[in-house]
């Protein structure tokens, strides 16, 4: 687990720029319907020249907070499936409804921080009341104007993206995992008797 999160903020630390910028772009596109977009590259120039090389790390804080996403849905997954196997084998079903409800444990967890990642990740408005200054300033002035629902704002298209993503893994994982066992009792099998021979 701690080599997966050390892992996980590297992976967050280099690639945010990234990040800021597709959420830029995508927001860009969504508000122009005309005229042409700008690529890339021109979108990272135009983060760097209009608020600095730095804000290419907005939204670093929550993104290192959401590390934890992960640790939290296989830690459940892994927990639920021990459970359920004391009673009986479990199948392809099980696997995609174990997955789908870690998924839900775990985005339902950490939702309002990819909420206030994307926010922070945005061009920020010079007016205070629009600003997020620090992620615990992003919480309380996204609870003072939108209430604490509005910390889950959007929630419901996450959960069908990440829940039916991670059912399908887990199923596919299992099913994988099971046959590459097989296989290589198999193969033992098939080795043994050529050296028996």
């Amino acid at each position: 687990m701690v080599s997966g999160a050390v892992a996980g903020a590297m992976t967050c630390i280099i690639t945010n720029p990234i990040w800021v910028v597709n959420t830029r772009l995508t927001v860009k596109q969504k508000s122009t319907a005309e005229g042409e977009s700008p690529t890339t590259v021109q979108a990272f120039a135009e983060v760097i020249k209009e608020d600095g090389v730095l804000a290419l790390w907005q939204g670093i804080i929550p993104a290192l907070i959401l590390v934890i996403n992960p640790i939290i849905q296989y830690t459940a997954f892994e927990q639920l499936k021990n459970r359920v196997e004391r009673f009986r084998k479990l199948g392809s079903l099980d696997f995609f409804v174990l997955g789908a409800i870690s998924k839900l444990a775990a985005t339902s967890i950490t939702y309002p921080y990819i909420l206030l990642k994307s926010r922070m990740q945005l061009k920020q408005s010079k007016n205070e009341g629009e600003r997020y200054d620090s992620l615990v300033d992003g919480l309380r002035k996204v609870v003072a104007q939108e209430g604490v629902a509005g910390l889950y704002k959007g929630i419901e298209s996450k959960l069908l993206q990440s829940v039916l993503t991670a059912s399908f893994l887990f199923m596919s994982k299992e099913a994988l995992f099971s046959y590459a066992v097989k296989l290589l009792i198999l193969l033992g099998a098939r080795r043994s008797l050529a050296n028996a021979k």
